[in-house]
Parts: structure tokens; C-alpha cells; sequence
């Protein structure tokens, strides 16, 4: 079956549904508390990425090189770019799965299973009840990244999932799987880098001028680390670069649009400083005191990922980014008069909904997103 890939408006349509799929289910849970229903976002996410159909053209530009290493994991003689190129722990999972099946929807289901569990754990775990669901419209579009970058996506998940258990107080486990993730994907390190920066600022009030100091810091920072990778350590790269890291490092690649997205979420949390800390500081938990660290060191991470080319690294707190717009939106409302309220949550849904059209461009031709096809024939 040869499909040539193109825009298709059932399947933004459907991506849409599922978008809509989560943020409803997470406004009914919170309103509720019955989350029985999550088991419908869960499904719906898990089964149609399982099942898509997939070729060289569609479903994912990397994702037959996990179907064959799948198949062909344990041949000595595989000579994919996919034997020396996947990190450690993602063989070990692979092959641990491929000893009980050999049918590689069954594979996906688990993984693309684990994922959508800790994505809906950590909204989960990081919602109120008062809070503005518009935004997790856009959750759906860094998981349909997933079945092109599926190793990013695993590591996401683990890191994702770690979080939910540090701020369960979880410390051990929730170290040792962030920590994991770097041999699912070598760009994660980034991101486990948030476990010292947690505990540093733990108990600190952390400020606008501060976010922008350690980021005057990181850039000078990884300037000389950077140097060194490309002189003196070589070495390092060679044990651990199982992609492209050196070419980017030599030449990156920029992406405007992530990066004008990531620092919104900074810059707006800065202009709505005041209205914030007062809600942390009356707060006895501290759901929004976490999410307010994730955003923060998000921004500091951003000369970091630039500098090295690794262009994923805004994909790994996304869904810390929406989260965190949640609890803005409804101080973003509080500046109007209650007679335009609700004008400016129109405005807002549509800038949502404009964002997630701009994300599904920029990226269905690159990830081969499109058009979307349901895989009928299922080996049993």
C-alpha cells in the first residue's frame, strides 16, 4: 500500500478529538473525582497509535527502525543503524519484550501504554480543581511526536513520571527512574538536571532576575563545556554519543518557534509575578510551587539546548509548559472586568486552538503524521 504523504483534514480532525479527549477528562476528573474516566483518554491514545498503519512514507519517519529492531533484535548479524544508535536500557526493555512476542503492535501497545500513563499521571498530579483545562488541548501534539521519536518520548515519560513520584516525596524511586532515562535517550541528561536544581531551590523564593542570571550563567557555562567535548573531550563522545550529538554541537540547528513558545511561558509568569506568589505563598501544597520550578528551569535550559543543537530538548517539559499556563490563564482573566472575561476565553481558545494547527504543520510532513490510517489487519 503506497500512500504519499500530504495534509489531511480527517486527521487533524481526529488529533483534534484527542486532544479534546484529554482536557475533558481531565476537567471531568478534577470536577468528579471519578477517574474511571481516564481510561477513555488512556485507550483512545494508546490503540491508535498502536494500530496506525506505517511505511516508509507515513507513521512516523523512524518508526519501521523499531519495528525491525524489534523483529531482529537478538541477530548477531543486524546491521541497522538502529543496533549501536538505540541507548542501552531501550535494548534491554525492547528485547525484554520481544522474549514474550514477537508481534511489535503488542510492543508498541506497551510502550505507547507507559507513556500515555505518565502523561495523564502528571496532569493528573498537577491539576486543581481551579484551574483552566483550554490548554491541554495542545498535550496531544508532543505525543504524536512519539511515533516518530519514540526513544524521546519513552524518556519524557520516565522523567515525567519520576516527577509525579518526587513530589509524592517517593525520593529514591523517583531519582533512580529520572536518572534511567538517560539510557533510554543520551538528550535527557538536560532534563535529570532539574533533581540538584530542585533541591537547591527548594526552599528558595525564586525571582525573575534570578531565572535570568543562571541563564547569563549556563550559556557562559556551556560555552566551555562545549569547547572541551570538541577538544580535549572526545573521549566522552565516543562513549556516549549514539547519535548526531557531535555534528550539532559543530553545527545546530535552531528552532524559532520553540523557543519563542518555551520563553512565553517564563515571560508571562514573570509579568503576572505578584498574583502568583501571593497564591503560592496561600497555597499548603506544593503542586503549583513544583510546576512554578519546572517552567523556571525549563528557561534556564534554553541557552543549553541551543548552544548543543539538541533541538528536542523543548519537547521534554511541554507538558510542564501547558500545565503551567493552566494556573495563568485565570490570572491573565482576573486584569479584565467580568463583562470581558469571557470575550478573553474565546480569544484564548482560539489562540490555543491556532497554536495547535501551527504545531500539526511544522510537523506532519517532518514526522510524516499524515494522513492518519487505522490499521484494520491486527496479527493475533
Amino acid at each position: 500500500m503506497k500512500v504519499i504523504p500530504h495534509w489531511d483534514m480527517p486527521s487533524a480532525i481526529l488529533y483534534m478529538i484527542m486532544g479534546l479527549c484529554a482536557t475533558l477528562s481531565v476537567h471531568y476528573v478534577k470536577k468528579t473525582k471519578a477517574k474511571v474516566i481516564y481510561a477513555i483518554w488512556f485507550l483512545m491514545w494508546t490503540i491508535l497509535a498502536s494500530y496506525r498503519y506505517i511505511s516508509d512514507d507515513i507513521g512516523g519517519r523512524d518508526a519501521l527502525n523499531y519495528i525491525n529492531f524489534f523483529n531482529n533484535c537478538f541477530r548477531e548479524d543486524i546491521l541497522t543503524k538502529t543496533d549501536e544508535h538505540f541507548e542501552e536500557l531501550f535494548q534491554i526493555i525492547t528485547k525484554l519484550i520481544r522474549i514474550c512476542t514477537d508481534d511489535y503492535r503488542i510492543y508498541f501497545l506497551l510502550l505507547y501504554g507507559f507513556i500515555v500513563f505518565s502523561f495523564i499521571l502528571f496532569v493528573n498530579e498537577f491539576t486543581l480543581k481551579t484551574y483552566n483545562f483550554i490548554p491541554l488541548l495542545l498535550s496531544v501534539i508532543v505525543f504524536l511526536k512519539a511515533y516518530n521519536t519514540l526513544r524521546t518520548s519513552l524518556a519524557i515519560a520516565f522523567i515525567l513520571f519520576g516527577l509525579v513520584l518526587l513530589h509524592k516525596k517517593k525520593k529514591i524511586t523517583a531519582v533512580i527512574i529520572i536518572i534511567s532515562s538517560f539510557w533510554i535517550h543520551r538528550t535527557a541528561i538536560l532534563y535529570i538536571a532539574f533533581l540538584p536544581f530542585y533541591y537547591f531551590t527548594k526552599n528558595k523564593t525564586l525571582k525573575t532576575r534570578y531565572g535570568i542570571s543562571l541563564v547569563a550563567c549556563s550559556s557562559g557555562l556551556i560555552y566551555v563545556i562545549k569547547g572541551w567535548l570538541l577538544t580535549s573531550g572526545e573521549w566522552l563522545l565516543d562513549k556516549f554519543d549514539t547519535g548526531l550529538l557531535r555534528t550539532y554541537l559543530v553545527n545546530p540547528p535552531f528552532s524559532r518557534a520553540a523557543l519563542l513558545i518555551q520563553m512565553s511561558s517564563f515571560v508571562m509568569m514573570s509579568l503576572l509575578h505578584q498574583d502568583l506568589y501571593h497564591s503560592l505563598e496561600s497555597r499548603r501544597d506544593d503542586t503549583l510551587h513544583m510546576v512554578y520550578r519546572m517552567v523556571f528551569f525549563d528557561f534556564i535550559m534554553i541557552p543549553v539546548y541551543t548552544t548543543c543543537g539538541i533541538w528536542r530538548a523543548p519537547e521534554y517539559f511541554f507538558l510542564p509548559r501547558l500545565v503551567m499556563w493552566g494556573y495563568l490563564i485565570p490570572y491573565i482573566k482576573k486584569k479584565f472586568t467580568s463583562v470581558s472575561r469571557y470575550f478573553v476565553s474565546v480569544v484564548i481558545a482560539v489562540i490555543v486552538i491556532g497554536v495547535f494547527i501551527y504545531y500539526l504543520y511544522i510537523s506532519w510532513e517532518s514526522s510524516a503524521l499524515m494522513p492518519y490510517i487505522f490499521e484494520r489487519t491486527i496479527k493475533m
